[in-house]
């Protein structure tokens, strides 16, 4: 007897990132790249293994860029909660790096409510956001009343070499 089984095989999706691309300022198209590699769905060596082949600006974007996604979708809570929460001191770098103190204040707060050291496993991370049971609330409104996209958008501006890809992305 036969049984049907079923097989996970990563498809592989061809990506170019170019000048024009760039010059057209969509910062999910620009990532798309790393956003299409990244696995979130282990731990930070198995994140890290996936985006292995991109620069380190492609990385503090595409974390950055889940933060703020995140947070606007679902508060500190939802980022901290999601696989992309395992990314918050990439996230804190990418701040330092663009200068974004405010930003930087707001994560590291975040991060203070949490013990000051969220836990990279995302298990770990839930059952100390269901322990300790913060309240994100005003972080919430700070991050939604700020403009993260357009500090994105300029540092990829400034750093286009960087952003440029053209090949095969395994998803």
């Amino acid at each position: 007897m036969m049984m049907n089984q079923t097989f996970d095989i990563p498809r592989v999706a061809d990506v170019a990132v170019c000048d024009a691309v760039i010059e057209n300022g969509d910062v999910v198209e620009i990532l798309q790249p790393i956003h299409l590699a990244a696995d979130l769905s282990g731990d930070l060596d198995l994140y890290a293994e996936s985006v292995a082949k991109f620069t380190h600006p492609q990385k503090y974007m595409h974390a950055l860029h889940c933060y703020d996604t995140a947070v606007r979708a679902g508060g500190h809570k939802g980022f901290f909660e999601s696989g992309a929460g395992q990314l918050w001191r990439l996230a804190l770098e990418a701040c330092q790096e663009l200068g974004l103190r405010q930003h930087r204040m707001i994560l590291l707060d975040a991060t203070l409510r949490l013990a000051g050291e969220p836990p990279m496993a995302r298990a770990e991370r839930q059952r100390l956001l269901k322990n300790l049971s913060p309240r994100f609330d005003d972080l919430d409104k700070r991050v939604v009343a700020t403009d993260l996209g357009t500090a994105i958008s300029d540092y990829i501006a400034e750093h286009r070499v960087d952003f440029h890809f053209d090949g095969g992305v395994r998803h």
